[in-house]
C-alpha cells in the first residue's frame, strides 16, 4: 500500500480550477464542518454559469458562501446540516433549506441508509507523511463517515494545522485530487491592511478587536477567506466567531454561573464541555482549576483544555474508557497557542462523531459530567438550545442530546445546562412559563438533570411540575420572578371554583 505513492500523489496534485471540472450538474456535494476548502469551494462557485442544480450540503458554515444569495438557486440547490452558522438570514428568509440531525446519525443517513449519497466531498487535510497518509487536523468531526460512503475526495492540503491522533488519516490512494492551499502566514500589516477593507466601521472595529488576540495561522485563513465575504455577515456573528475562536472574554455573569458550576465538578470526573455561551467561558473562569485527575470524553474542546492536559488538570487516571486519553471529536474549539500541545502529542485523540457521540459510548465511562447550554427553558423543564422568538433558527441540535443522554445514564453522571438568566439586554427571562410555539425542544422534560444561571442551581430530575417551577423561578432573573410565580400558579394550581 505504501510503495509508490509518491508517484500517485503528483498525479493527482492539481489546481483547484481543475479538480472541481469533475464535478456536473446534479451530483451531490458535501462541506463537512468548519475547516472549509476555501480555494475548491471558490472554483466551484465560478462554474455557476455550467451548472444546475448541483446539490450541495454543507454543515455549519464559517464563510458566507456566494451560493447563499438569491439567484443562486438554479446552479446550487444548498441544504444546511446541523447548524446553520454563516447561513442563518439565508435560513430565517426561507430561501435555504435546513436537515436537523443527530451527530450519530449522520453514518446512519450516509452509509447504512444511503438517503443522502455523495459523489464529491471536499474537505480540508495536512500532509502527507512519509508513508502517503494525510491528516484531518484538529477538526475531524464526522469526516470518516463521509470517506466510507464518498465517490470521489477532493482534498485541499493546508499544512498551517497541527497533525492530531486518533482516527484521523487518509491515505493517498482513497483521493481523486489533491490541491495544495496553504497559505503563507502574514505579517500583522497585512492582516491591519485586509481589515482596513471592512466598509462598516462598527464591523471594522469588531473585526480588529478580535484579529489582535488570534494566532498568525487564525488571522490569515480569516484574512484571505472570510474578510472578502464580511458584507454578508451581521455583527453578531463577529462576536460569536471571537467566543468560538477563544478570544471573547467573561462577563461578571459568566463568572457568576462558573461559582456555581464548580460547585457540581468532583475530583475524578470525566467532562464534556464545548464552545457555546456560557460553556466556553468556564475554562477561563476556572471552574476546573483546583480539581484533581479529571478525564475527558467530549464533542468538541473549549479554549483551555489543552493546557488542563498539559497541566495535569486532566489526567484521564480514573476513566472506565479510553484511560489516559483525552478524547474528542474536534479540537476546533482551541486556540491556536494549544495547537503546539495537540501536535503530534498521543495524549489527544479524535474519533468520529458517530462514535464518539453514541450515548452508549459516553455511558462507558463512569462520573461522566455534560455540560451544555441552553437559549430558554420553561417551567417544565423543556430545554430550548436551538431557537429564538418561537422557530427562528440560531444554532443546531448539535450533540446536545446525545451527550446530554449519554452522561445522565453513566454510572454517578450528571448533565447541566448553563443559562444566561436574561437576553436581548435584559429585557427578556430565558426562563418562562410555557414556550413560544414554533419553537425548539432540544432536551424534553423527562430528561431534564441540573440548571445553573448566574443566581443559582435548579435541580430537576425526579422533580413535580410544581417542584420543577419552584426550582427555577428560584434560579431566575429577580426582575421576572414574580410574573414567572403567577404563571406557575396558572399552569400547575387548582384555581377554584
Amino acid at each position: 500500500m505504501y510503495q509508490g505513492w509518491q508517484e500517485e500523489y503528483k498525479r493527482k496534485l492539481m489546481s483547484a480550477e481543475d479538480a472541481v471540472k469533475m464535478i456536473k450538474s446534479g451530483d451531490r456535494v458535501h462541506i463537512p464542518l468548519t475547516t472549509n476548502p476555501g480555494a475548491l469551494i471558490d472554483a466551484l462557485q465560478a462554474r455557476r454559469d455550467e451548472l444546475r442544480d448541483v446539490h450541495m450540503d454543507i454543515t455549519a458554515p464559517l464563510r458566507y458562501y456566494s451560493m447563499f444569495e438569491p439567484g443562486w438557486e438554479q446552479s446550487f440547490d444548498v441544504t444546511l446540516w446541523n447548524h446553520v452558522m454563516m447561513a442563518r438570514q439565508a435560513v430565517d428568509e426561507r430561501r435555504l433549506d435546513y436537515l436537523p440531525l443527530q451527530c450519530t446519525q449522520y453514518a446512519k443517513v450516509m452509509e447504512e441508509r444511503g438517503i443522502r449519497p455523495i459523489d464529491f466531498l471536499l474537505v480540508t487535510v495536512c500532509g502527507p507523511n512519509d508513508r502517503g497518509f494525510f491528516c484531518f487536523s484538529h477538526d475531524l468531526w464526522y469526516k470518516q463517515s463521509l470517506v466510507r460512503c464518498s465517490k470521489k475526495i477532493l482534498v485541499e492540503v493546508n499544512n498551517n494545522m497541527p497533525w492530531c491522533y486518533g482516527d484521523t488519516f487518509i491515505h493517498v490512494s482513497q483521493i481523486d485530487a489533491i490541491v495544495d492551499n496553504t497559505l503563507p502566514l502574514l505579517p500583522w500589516e497585512d492582516v491591519v491592511a485586509a481589515i482596513a477593507t471592512v466598509e462598516d466601521p462598527e464591523k471594522r472595529q469588531a473585526v480588529q478587536a478580535w484579529m489582535e488576540k488570534l494566532g498568525p495561522s487564525t488571522r490569515t485563513s480569516i484574512a484571505q477567506n472570510y474578510l472578502p465575504y464580511i458584507s454578508g455577515i451581521d455583527i453578531g456573528m463577529i462576536h460569536e466567531f471571537a467566543r468560538m475562536t477563544g478570544v471573547a472574554e467573561p462577563s461578571e455573569v459568566d463568572r457568576a454561573i462558573a461559582g456555581y458550576l464548580s460547585t457540581l465538578i468532583n475530583d475524578r470526573d470525566c467532562i464534556q464541555i464545548g464552545v457555546g455561551t456560557p460553556s466556553a467561558f468556564m475554562i477561563m473562569c476556572g471552574v476546573f482549576d483546583n480539581k484533581h485527575d479529571l478525564g475527558l470524553h467530549t464533542e468538541m474542546a473549549a479554549r483551555g483544555l489543552a493546557h488542563l492536559v498539559e497541566n495535569g488538570v486532566i489526567t484521564g487516571k480514573y476513566k472506565t474508557f479510553m484511560p489516559g486519553k483525552a478524547v474528542a471529536a474536534s479540537w476546533a474549539g482551541c486556540h491556536e497557542d494549544e495547537h503546539p500541545i495537540l501536535d503530534q502529542n498521543p495524549k489527544f485523540e479524535l474519533y468520529d462523531m458517530s462514535y464518539i457521540n453514541r450515548p452508549d459510548t459516553y455511558m462507558k465511562n463512569d462520573n461522566m459530567v455534560a455540560m451544555n447550554n441552553a437559549v430558554s427553558i420553561d417551567l417544565t423543564g423543556q430545554i430550548n438550545s436551538e431557537t429564538r422568538f418561537g422557530p427562528m433558527i440560531i444554532n443546531g441540535t448539535g450533540g446536545q442530546p446525545e451527550t446530554h443522554i449519554g452522561c445522565l445514564y453513566s454510572k454517578g453522571g450528571k448533565s447541566i445546562h448553563l443559562l444566561r438568566s436574561t437576553a436581548v439586554g435584559g429585557t427578556m427571562s430565558t426562563i418562562v412559563g410555557q414556550f413560544e410555539p414554533g419553537t425548539a425542544v432540544t432536551i424534553p422534560k423527562y430528561w431534564a438533570d441540573h440548571v445553573v444561571t448566574e443566581y443559582g442551581i435548579a435541580r430537576l430530575m425526579g422533580k413535580t411540575w410544581r417542584e420543577r417551577a419552584n426550582e427555577l423561578i428560584a434560579v431566575a432573573h429577580p426582575d421576572f420572578r414574580a410574573e414567572l410565580r403567577k404563571q406557575a400558579q396558572k399552569m400547575f394550581y387548582s384555581q377554584g371554583g
